[in-house]
């Protein structure tokens, strides 16, 4: 399976590196930052799909506790937006905020682990001349978050499927696959929808719709 393959790899770049590093002969300098440098990225990744796959297990097992409070969708994702700057060096990457500072219902840390998710799928799948187009519109009843990529796109006869389980489009593409169906879990919980439109070779556009929150004058 996918998630077998995605576990199987970097555990495997750890061991050959470790290895390396403690033969007999003692490796060279540059090896040695090497060997560290692959030990510390597969290590994260390795934890990155196994926290996928536990918060996926919690959220199948109805144990996922979500903490709602109110909360502004504009300044938690122009935070991420902020939290992935150092990494989008050399690609287009934008925020653009617009309408109403609508306030919803809804766990912070969860919904930022959506906008999370959403923004490390479009850089897995952008190349050269890479642009990511985030934008929040707050309206009265709703607020809308688009993460616009020119990425590589998914095939029309694969859009019903992406939000599956473990489904990815190419086998050997990057992750879990459980990434977009973890999101459309947490947005479930939320009473938020997402709606991806996409086209092969030009690119996708993710819209999240969150409703706003119920105020105490909007019951009466």
């Amino acid at each position: 399976s996918s998630v077998s393959h995605e576990l199987r790899t970097p555990l495997t770049a750890i061991k050959g590196w470790a290895e390396t590093m403690r033969m007999g002969d003692t490796p060279d300098f540059r090896t040695m930052e090497k060997g560290r440098s692959v030990i510390a990225n597969e290590s994260e990744r390795l934890t990155g799909i196994v926290e996928e796959l536990l918060d996926f297990s919690r959220l199948e097992s109805r144990t996922m506790k979500v903490n709602k409070q109110l909360i502004s969708p504009k300044r938690l994702v122009n935070s991420v937006y902020r939290q992935f700057l150092p990494r989008t060096k050399g690609i287009d990457f934008t925020c653009t905020l617009i309408g109403e500072d609508t306030m919803v219902n809804g766990d912070a840390n969860r919904l930022r682990q959506v906008f999370i998710n959403l923004l490390t799928n479009s850089l897995k799948f952008i190349g050269e001349n890479g642009k990511i187009a985030l934008t929040v519109e707050g309206f009265e009843d709703n607020v809308k978050i688009m993460v616009e990529d020119n990425g590589i796109g998914i095939s029309e006869k694969n859009l019903e499927r992406v939000k599956e389980k473990f489904f990815k489009e190419n086998v050997n593409s990057p992750g879990s696959g459980i990434g977009l169906a973890l999101v459309d879990e947490i947005l479930k919980l939320h009473d938020s929808t997402m709606l991806i439109d996409s086209q092969l070779g030009v690119g996708t556009v993710i819209t999240v719709i969150i409703p706003a929150a119920v105020t105490a004058e909007d019951e009466e």
